[in-house]
């Protein structure tokens, strides 16, 4: 099934064929993931227990779990608005007009704004990038890194008790 009705082009029939290669590969209720050769990406697939698959196509760097993640909401968002009696006669790759999944495709271009755990690792990298560049600056300078806190009360230990 095609979302969106844009004509393919020569150039996207390679990643069509990927795409319908590994979801009839994708078993019901199951994931698969593929590493595409020379590195140039990976297809996600998720076969929903109903037998609804969604392939994700992203670069080698987009988080493995946002990827399941966007399939899994995009399969919710079109079982939810289409009949089990118009699913039943498809036969071919059909174009649905779904304004919802166009929507979370957006969202899900940046990762890190689509997922919150992502965003959380993000931000936790700054930090941790900003505090290292401090720490080597203190080095530099000839400072010792000392953490000095009211809180924090520990008496250096000379061996085991």
């Amino acid at each position: 099934m095609v979302f969106g009705g844009d004509r393919l082009t020569c150039r996207d029939s390679a990643p069509r064929f990927h795409s319908r290669l590994i979801a009839s590969r994708t078993p019901p209720g199951q994931r698969n993931s593929i590493d595409f050769d020379q590195n140039l990406g990976k297809c996600y697939s998720w076969t929903h227990p109903q037998g609804i698959t969604a392939t994700v196509l992203v670069d080698s760097e987009y988080p493995m779990r946002v990827a399941f993640a966007l399939a899994a909401e995009a399969i919710r968002i079109f079982l939810e608005s289409s009949s089990k009696s118009s699913l039943e006669d498809v036969k071919k790759d059909e174009a649905f007009q779904i304004p919802e999944i166009q929507t979370l495709f957006t969202k899900f271009q940046n990762p890190a704004e689509a997922d919150k755990l992502t965003k959380i690792e993000k931000d936790l990298e700054e930090v941790k990038g900003v505090v290292m560049q401090s720490m080597d600056d203190l080095l530099k300078r000839g400072q010792s890194p000392r953490v000095k806190s009211a809180a924090c009360n520990v008496k250096p230990c000379s061996g085991f008790v």
